[in-house]
C-alpha cells in the first residue's frame, strides 16, 4: 500500500516544511501540495519534499514552475481532457481524480500512473460534501485489477483503511488530509 498526504487548503510553504518529519514517521510515499503557494516557492518546495523521500505531487497547471525536479502532477476531474494520451514516462507521474468507475478504468488503462477514487467516505475535511459514495463493487472491480495504482479517498482513517483492506481483498493506496494533519494542527494549538 502507498500512502498520500494532501496538505489542507491554507497550508502555507513553512507549514508543509514543518509537517515533513511528521509524514515521513507515518510512512508517507507522497504528498500532494495543493496549497496555493506563491509560484516562486514551489520548485523550493518540490526539492524539500524530496529530500524527505516523499515524492511531491503538484497541480499539473503548476509543472512549468518545477522543471528541474521529479514530481508527480495531479489532475482534476475536470481536467482529465488535458492529460497526454497514451502516457509513458519514466520522468513524471500522472495522477488524475475520477468520481465514477468507467472513467477510473479509462484513466488507469490510458493515461494516469495512479488515480485517486472518491469519496469512499464523507470526507472528513468536508463535512458538508454531499456527492454519493463511491460503489464499494466499483472499488472491488478497481482494485482487483489495477490494485496499489487505485487511490482510496475520501473520509479514512487507519481503522477504515484496515476494514477495507479486509472487505476488498486487493492491494490498494489510500490518502487523505485529516488522517495525516488534523492530529498535527491540535498539538500545535494547544502549544
Amino acid at each position: 500500500m502507498k500512502l498520500f498526504a494532501i496538505t489542507p487548503d491554507h497550508f502555507t510553504c513553512s507549514d508543509i516544511l514543518k509537517h515533513l518529519p511528521l509524514l515521513k514517521c507515518n510512512k508517507v510515499d507522497f504528498l500532494y501540495v495543493r496549497s496555493p503557494l506563491p509560484a516562486k516557492s514551489v520548485e523550493d518546495v518540490v526539492i524539500e519534499v524530496s529530500n524527505f523521500g516523499i515524492i511531491p505531487i503538484i497541480p499539473y497547471r503548476l509543472h512549468n514552475k518545477a522543471q528541474k525536479s521529479f514530481c508527480g502532477l495531479h489532475f482534476k476531474s475536470t481536467e482529465t481532457d488535458l492529460i497526454p494520451k497514451g502516457h509513458v514516462s519514466k520522468n513524471i507521474l500522472i495522477i488524475a481524480s475520477s468520481h465514477d468507475y468507467l472513467g477510473s478504468v479509462n484513466l488507469l488503462r490510458h493515461s494516469t500512473d495512479y488515480t485517486f477514487v472518491s469519496p469512499v467516505y464523507t470526507p472528513l475535511s468536508k463535512p458538508a460534501d454531499t456527492r454519493k459514495l463511491f460503489p464499494r463493487s466499483g472499488l472491488q472491480k478497481l482494485t482487483a485489477e489495477f490494485g496499489e495504482r487505485v487511490i482510496l479517498l475520501g473520509g479514512l482513517s487507519r481503522q477504515r483503511i484496515h476494514a477495507l483492506q479486509k472487505e476488498l481483498s486487493h492491494d490498494f493506496s489510500a490518502a487523505g488530509i485529516t488522517m495525516f494533519f488534523n492530529s498535527a494542527h491540535r498539538e500545535n494549538k494547544k502549544k
